[in-house]
């Protein structure tokens, strides 16, 4: 069975982001009942010291649409007020369009 483009890139941004920090996973259902957007991945880790949510949306060509970026802002003003700490949010582009034999 052939792999779908987007689980390919998503799984690999997966490796790649998880290596530093601790996995966050966030209920994409409850994200859309306050009207959220819903988070590809994100972890949580020690910058200086001091803790932070990263939330990453994984694309492997354009960057979010403004609506988009919108209903991101608002998960991840949820997550900073459920945890109490600051939260950030990042665009993980996969640059090298392979996809796997």
């Amino acid at each position: 069975m052939l792999e779908h483009h987007g689980d390919y890139v998503e799984r690999q941004a997966s490796r790649e982001i998880h290596k530093k920090g601790v996995p966050l996973l966030v209920s994409a259902i409850i994200l859309r009942e306050i009207g959220a957007g819903q988070i590809d991945l994100a972890r949580i880790e020690n910058i200086a010291n001091t803790k932070i949510i990263t939330i990453f949306e994984v694309k492997s060509k354009w960057r979010p649409a403004p609506g988009q970026w919108q209903r991101l802002k608002k998960s991840s003003l949820f997550l900073s007020y459920i945890f109490n700490i600051s939260t950030v949010i990042r665009v993980w582009r996969f640059e090298k369009e392979i996809l796997p034999n």
